[in-house]
């Protein structure tokens, strides 16, 4: 590992930066591995000359008075009839970095009209520093030298991606016009071109079509992580290393053939709101007439059962729902382990339904209740005694329990892991390790259906984890979340997975693991799974396989007045 610190510049517009981007910040300033050396302010405004620019200028701005009067009214509009009410700190709130960069060197430019140089003296100044990255909060008009005064250039956060959208108000287009793919996040190298920049990280968000305000604190927040996640890969690595990776991920060409959108107007935005409205009443109306419920579809069949048409019904009474089955084969039975969610009480205990070679089963016994939320029931046997490692995210643990009278009494054993936000967290032995893989929350106000790590220990029953090198292994929405229990078919190794771009558990995919060590994850989509082979379908997202028996859960509308 490189022991020197990488020399950090900051470009800001100003000490008063957004939330989230403070956080990135003070992410820099705690690190051990990067140190911010130099502050280079650059100012949105600049000064007026003589009296014909200063007339121009305020008529201008009254304009833009009017404008941004009428926007504002618009957006309280939206709120009003729309928003949630926030539940995370808001990541466009505005924070003084004064505080903490006080002790810092900074400089002011004198900043030249748009497409031309700095001057040599300041290029200098900014030279003599010798930085290796400079972190700017914005990327407009960064041009010509200055794109090349850090060793490794300028680094942007872009909230948009090209092979998906073309944004200019971030998030605002994609919750609000209804567009069915995800929300991207790119951290990127700026380079003269500008149309060729380099990618140096990629992330993918679901997109909150009902609610611009969430969609946008998760979006966010997620973000704050990035500049600190690839400076820590370029420390570690090396740069070598680090733009071997790099270069590969950016090896193919990518058009930017999508239409590039600019920020609303006010017109724009009240036409949304309207039809947000009527999508919102829609939504009532039918919510006035149907539920949703989670149930379970199995099959028996020796090879792999790949037309869920042929599946059999296990469905459970109004008042519940049936979901993350997880299957044992013992005593010639199959015992399902399902996560049984009570409507009454809004909370989750762990249930078994026993199930005989023809498909009889019984209906389930409740076997494992807390005071928390459980669900997402892994289940596992070693050296002839059973664990479960239940989803427990809202006690911020990963707890393990080990069966004392299998398959009805189970009895806690210790905490795995406590202070994270984890979900579906699932074991795999492999080479002489446990590998842990669960989806997690970094930053409060992120999702936690984006973003997969990984962690490694020689004993499961341990709190000594080793984090992957390469945490988050997975940062998008649309493949990360953990969907059941890792299996081998044909010598190759595949996770299932949650794709949870269109809603949460829309549908799964079936990934061929091609490489786990503690330095390298990798693995390629083979299969995606959607709920289109029923009309009433929504959602399904656990898949599991053991012996001859293969079981998902499916989410589907019911008639509120049908039968009960």
């Amino acid at each position: 590992m490189k022991e020197n610190r990488l020399k950090i510049g900051l470009l800001i517009k100003g000490y008063q930066v957004d939330a989230w981007f403070a956080k990135t910040v003070q992410r820099l300033l705690d690190s051990d591995y990067a140190e911010i050396e130099l502050v280079i302010l650059k100012p949105e405004t600049q000064g007026i000359n003589n009296q014909v620019q200063l007339k121009t200028e305020l008529v201008k701005k009254s304009k833009k008075l009017c404008l941004a009067l009428t926007n504002k009214v618009a957006d309280i509009t939206y709120r009003a009839l729309m928003e949630k009410h926030p539940q995370v700190a808001d990541a466009k709130a505005r924070v003084d970095l004064r505080p903490a960069l006080a002790r810092l060197p900074s400089i002011t430019p004198g900043w030249p009209a748009a497409n031309q140089e700095l001057s040599d003296n300041d290029l200098n100044t900014i030279s003599q520093a010798s930085l290796d990255v400079i972190i700017c909060d914005h990327a407009r008009d960064l041009t010509g030298k200055l794109l090349t005064a850090a060793r490794h250039g300028i680094w942007s956060l872009h909230h948009t991606d090209n092979q998906i959208s073309r944004a200019g108000a971030p998030s605002y287009w994609q919750t609000l016009g209804d567009w069915s793919e995800s929300t991207g996040v790119m951290l990127i190298k700026l380079t003269p071109e500008n149309e060729n920049d380099l990618i140096l990280y990629r992330s993918h968000s679901a997109t909150d079509h009902m609610a611009f305000t969430h969609n946008k604190n998760a979006e966010y927040w997620k973000a704050s992580t990035f500049v600190a996640r690839v400076l820590t890969e370029l420390h570690r690595q090396g740069e070598q290393a680090f733009y071997q990776r790099v270069n590969a991920d950016n090896l193919h060409p990518e058009f930017n053939t999508n239409r590039c959108f600019n920020p609303p107007t006010a017109k724009e935005k009240f036409k949304l709101t309207g039809k947000k409205l009527l999508d919102k009443l829609n939504i009532f109306f039918n919510k006035s007439l149907y539920y949703q419920q989670w149930f379970l579809l199995y099959d028996l069949k020796p090879a792999l059962s790949t037309s869920f048409r042929r599946y059999k019904k296990i469905m459970p009474p109004r008042d519940r729902f049936w979901a993350d089955p997880h299957i044992i084969f013992a005593d010639d039975k199959y015992y399902i382990f399902i996560e049984e969610f009570m409507q009454a009480s809004k909370k989750g205990h762990i249930s078994v339904i026993e199930m005989d070679r023809q498909g009889n089963y019984k209906f389930p016994v409740k076997v494992l209740e807390k005071n928390h939320h459980l669900s997402y029931p892994y289940v596992f046997m070693v050296d002839g005694d059973y664990y479960m490692i239940p989803e427990t995210a809202s006690n911020r643990t990963i707890e393990l329990y080990k069966s004392s009278e299998f398959p009805f009494k189970w009895q806690w054993q210790m905490n795995l892991m406590e202070n994270v936000y984890a979900v579906d967290s699932t074991l795999y032995f492999h080479q002489g390790k446990w590998w842990l893989f669960a989806n997690m929350v970094e930053t409060r106000g992120a999702s936690s259906m984006d973003e997969l790590f990984i962690f490694y220990s020689d004993d499961f029953r341990t709190t000594n984890w080793q984090a992957h090198q390469q945490n988050p292994v997975i940062s998008d929405v649309r493949k990360a979340r953990p969907a059941g229990a890792i299996f081998e078919m044909n010598g190759n190794l595949y996770r299932p997975s949650q794709n949870c771009a269109h809603r949460y558990g829309y549908g799964f995919n079936l990934n061929h693991i091609t490489c786990l060590t503690p330095e390298q994850y990798s693995e390629v989509t083979v299969s995606q799974v959607k709920p289109n082979w029923q009309k009433n379908l929504l959602a399904t997202h656990t898949f599991n396989k053991t012996g001859e028996l293969q079981i998902i859960d499916v989410l589907a509308n019911k008639f509120k007045l049908g039968k009960k």
